[in-house]
C-alpha cells in the first residue's frame, strides 16, 4: 500500500536524526505483510522503551512512534486498539474548591487553635518584683489634659491627690463583701464601647464616671479603688493587662488580697481569683504583660509585673509553607506542566 509506505517513510525520516538504527528498522517494514509489519512495529516500540538511550531522546522517539502508530493502525484496521487514547474528561483549573477550603480551615482554624495552647501566656511568663512607687507632679493634676490619657498619672491624681473623688458609703468594710458591693454597683453603669473602639480611650475621674453614667474598664477600676479605699478597705490592687498589638491601652480591673488570695472585681462579672482571671483573659486575647499596682490613700506602687515570653514568629513561615505545599499537592493534577 502506497499510503502505508509513505507513513513509514515519514516516521523513519523523523526518527533518523535521533536513532539511525530504529529508522532503518522502520524502513524495512515496507517489505512485510501488513499483519506481520504491524506486529514488528509494536516490537520496535517495545525495543525503544527498553533500550539504553538518553531519556529525553527516548521520549521523543516514542512520541513519534506513537503518532505514526495511530495512523498505521487506523489505516490497516479502521479502529484503534493498541494506540487508542483514553477518553479522559477535561479538567478545569479552579483556584478555590472543597479541598482548598478544607486546607485553609486546617491551617487557619484548627492549627492556630492547637498552637494557641502551646504559646499560652499562662504556660510561660516571668514574674518580676518591682516595688516602684508611681509619682506625678501634683501641680500638673490641676490641668486635666496633662493626665487625660495617662493611666498611671490618673491613678496618682485621683487616688493619692483626690481629684474627681466621689463619696460613696458601703454597707460593709469586710473586704469580700465590700468588693462585691462595689462590683455590683459599677456593673450597673453601661460600658462605653464606642470610646473603646475609637482608639482614644481617655481616663475619667470617679466623679465623671458617676456623672456621665458610662465608662470603660480603666474608669471602673479607678472608681472601685477609690471607693474601697475611702471605706477603709486597704490596700487595693489594680491589675493592668496589656495585649499584643492593642492600641486601646489594654484592660484594667480592681482586686483585693483576701486570705492570701488575690480576688478580681471586674465590671460585668462575678469575683474570680487572679489565676482564674488570667486563664479567662489568656483564652480571649494574646497577653503580653500584666502589671499589678498596689494602692493606698498615700501611695501607688507598681508591685510586680508578669512578662510573657517573647513569641517566635517562626509559625508564620510554617503557615505560609504549609499553605503553599497544600495548594501544590491539591492542584498539581490540574496544572498541565506537572
Amino acid at each position: 500500500m502506497k499510503e502505508l509506505d509513505q507513513i513509514l517513510e515519514k516516521c523513519a525520516e523523523e526518527i533518523d536524526p535521533l536513532s539511525h538504527e530504529i529508522a532503518e528498522r522502520i524502513r524495512k517494514l515496507k517489505n512485510l505483510p501488513k499483519d506481520e509489519m504491524f506486529l514488528e512495529y509494536l516490537r520496535i516500540i517495545d525495543f525503544t522503551s527498553t533500550t539504553k538511550i538518553p531519556w529525553r531522546k527516548k521520549n521523543y522517539i516514542l512520541i513519534i512512534l506513537w503518532k505514526y502508530g495511530e495512523k498505521i493502525e487506523r489505516l490497516l484496521y479502521s479502529r484503534l486498539e493498541h494506540f487508542g487514547r483514553a477518553n479522559v474528561p477535561k479538567r478545569y483549573f479552579r483556584l478555590v474548591d472543597g479541598k482548598i477550603l478544607s486546607m485553609l480551615f486546617l491551617v487557619f482554624i484548627l492549627f492556630p487553635a492547637f498552637t494557641s495552647h502551646i504559646w499560652s501566656f499562662r504556660l510561660g511568663y516571668e514574674e518580676i518584683q518591682v516595688g516602684k512607687e508611681i509619682t506625678f507632679n501634683e501641680n500638673l493634676c490641676e490641668y486635666r489634659t496633662a493626665w487625660l490619657y495617662d493611666f498611671k498619672a490618673s491613678m496618682v491624681c485621683t487616688i493619692k491627690y483626690g481629684y474627681g473623688k466621689v463619696n460613696i458609703r458601703l454597707n460593709s468594710t469586710n473586704p469580700m463583701e465590700a468588693g462585691v458591693e462595689v462590683q455590683r454597683f459599677i456593673s450597673q453603669i453601661p460600658y462605653d464601647y464606642a470610646r473603646l473602639e475609637s482608639g482614644f480611650s481617655y481616663i475619667q475621674t470617679p466623679r465623671e464616671t458617676i456623672g456621665r453614667r458610662i465608662g470603660v474598664c480603666s474608669d471602673f477600676a479607678i472608681l472601685t479603688a477609690q471607693v474601697l479605699l475611702d471605706n477603709n478597705v486597704s490596700p487595693v490592687y489594680i491589675i493592668h493587662t496589656l495585649f499584643k498589638g492593642d492600641i486601646t491601652g489594654g484592660h484594667a480591673t480592681a482586686a483585693l488580697f483576701i486570705n492570701g488570695t488575690l480576688w478580681i472585681f471586674d465590671w460585668g462579672s462575678a469575683p474570680v481569683t487572679f489565676s482564674e482571671y488570667l486563664d479567662t483573659i489568656d483564652r480571649l486575647w494574646e497577653v503580653r504583660e500584666v502589671r499589678v499596682y498596689r494602692l493606698t490613700e498615700s501611695s501607688i506602687v507598681l508591685d510586680r509585673v508578669y512578662k510573657g515570653e517573647p513569641e517566635s514568629d517562626a509559625w508564620r513561615y510554617v503557615y505560609t509553607l504549609t499553605m503553599l505545599i497544600g495548594i501544590f499537592i491539591i492542584k498539581r493534577r490540574e496544572w498541565l506542566w506537572i
